[in-house]
């Protein structure tokens, strides 16, 4: 498995085996369990998208199944909830590999509002006052390894820590050994009342008034930089 570093899409595929041998008993027959893992290949393809179907409009390397069949395989996948169990055995995987417990008990959350294209739906995007950006705003929720633990994807004008305590209510559920977070200032009391009720301890990391522009917060941003730029 390649270091959290390069945990691109090159190493990824190197690791693809590993990987695939968890979920292959869902896949009784030999035809369908190699079907599907050339299908997982496809949906790793180097191919740049933002969604399923800019996947479906391009054409895959002619090794791999039809674009209706990858695409077929990712929203089944993805309802099955098949990719939310496959990350959490990459970043069991990579936590193992740089010597740490794969069990988190600390977290990040953050959130970053983008703009968005001129075809996204006006009912899903929003405007961020505080950014002056009209789009999506999408939260996450990171271990210290800045591994993902948790997604959430809202319009801009969504704020920080209404989106902030689902998040946080959902990496909490789904990996109950978390006892601390930390988050910046616009993450208030509502996420931190509700952090203390969920057993964690949500400490807001505060940035030097005296300081202008953005200026790197320790424990979050050298966290998050590398998931949210993405």
């Amino acid at each position: 498995m390649a270091s959290v570093e390069h945990l691109d899409a090159a190493g990824l595929h190197a690791g693809l085996d590993d990987a695939f041998a968890h979920i292959a008993g869902r896949f009784k027959r030999r035809e369908v369990r190699l079907r599907a893992r050339r299908c997982l290949t496809g949906l790793l393809s180097g191919l740049q998208r933002t969604t399923g179907w800019s996947l479906a409009e391009h054409a895959l390397p002619h090794e791999y199944p039809p674009w209706r069949s990858v695409y077929g395989y990712f929203a089944h996948w993805q309802n099955d909830g098949v990719f939310t169990r496959l990350n959490g055995l990459l970043r069991h995987l990579a936590s193992t590999a740089e010597g740490r417990d794969p069990n988190p008990t600390a977290c990040v959350i953050d959130a970053q509002s983008v703009n968005t294209s001129a075809n996204v739906p006006a009912a899903g995007q929003g405007y961020d006052a505080g950014k002056k950006i009209a789009g999506r705003k999408r939260s996450i929720v990171t271990d210290t390894l800045g591994l993902l633990l948790a997604v959430m994807v809202t319009a801009a004008g969504v704020s920080d820590g209404a989106a902030g305590l689902p998040l946080l209510t959902q990496a909490a559920a789904d990996n109950p050994t978390i006892t601390k977070a930390w988050a910046d200032s616009t993450y208030r009391t509502k996420v931190i009342e509700g952090g203390a009720a969920l057993g964690i301890d949500v400490e807001v990391i505060r940035r030097d008034p005296a300081t202008r522009g953005f200026t790197a917060l320790p424990r979050i941003h050298p966290n998050l930089e590398r998931r949210l730029k993405h």
